[in-house]
């Protein structure tokens, strides 16, 4: 007959049986249990969704509530050298300059051409937003050397007299360095007909230059559609400035 034996240790105090060891594998089984009914409740919806994502907002939706005005930029660039030839007359100055840009020989510079730029929302216009689509802004700039100061004082006075006169206002007469002056005016685009909106006259004393840029406010080409490129970039100036 086959006898068990029993381990004398295994006796607890006042001949109590202790309870058996719980092997590791058993001790494994048991910590993973709460784990499998967490696993097991979120399986089955119930716990908390994860919060939406917000959504956001169109650029294309943030167009100023003030659109932009029709013009033909052919039209917008006549008025805009034209204004600019007021402006350069009303200084005295009786010297033509040719069409482009010109630094030969050295000291005698020129200027005489003509932009479209984008336009930008309010607000904007780094290098990284967007353009306005069909939009632009005409500006005609000008440059001459060889204007002393005794030239070119006389010179500012006539003009900001004359700008005052016709509707213009002066934002900006002053020397912001020494040996340069500078002069700004605007006009309101109620007051502008579509035209130029903008005046900035500086003169560097040091080069004895004198430049000007009359600039008019952004408009839309009208029928543009994508792929036209930018409106107006196809324009020059003039062949000479002042036109006779």
């Amino acid at each position: 007959m086959t006898t068990v034996q029993h381990d004398s240790t295994a006796a607890g105090r006042g001949g109590t049986p202790a309870a058996p060891k719980a092997s590791p594998l058993r001790r494994a089984i048991a910590a993973a249990v709460p784990v499998l009914v967490v696993l097991g409740a979120a399986a089955c919806g119930t716990a908390a969704p994860a919060p939406e994502k917000p959504v956001e907002a169109d650029p294309e939706k943030a167009v100023p509530e003030k659109a932009v005005p029709e013009a033909a930029p052919e039209e917008v660039a006549e008025r805009v050298v034209s204004t600019s030839e007021d402006t350069y007359r009303a200084l005295g100055l009786r010297r033509t300059i040719p069409k482009s840009e010109h630094s030969r020989p050295p000291g005698t510079r020129t200027v005489n051409t003509l932009y479209s730029d984008p336009c930008y929302r309010p607000g904007e216009g780094s290098l990284h937003d967007r353009p306005v689509d069909g939009a632009y802004q005409i500006r005609h700039i000008w440059a001459l050397d060889r204007v002393p100061p005794g030239t070119v004082r006389p010179a500012l006075d006539r003009l900001r007299d004359h700008l005052k006169n016709t509707g213009w206002r002066i934002t900006s007469d002053a020397k912001p360095y020494d040996d340069t002056w500078e002069m700004n005016a605007v006009r309101d685009d109620a007051t502008s007909d579509g035209g130029a909106g903008h005046h900035h006259i500086f003169w560097y004393g040091d080069r004895q230059r004198l430049e000007g840029e009359t600039s008019a406010p952004c408009a839309r080409a009208p029928r543009w559609k994508e792929g036209d490129g930018r409106p107006g970039e196809h324009l020059t100036a003039p062949a000479t400035f002042p036109r006779a």
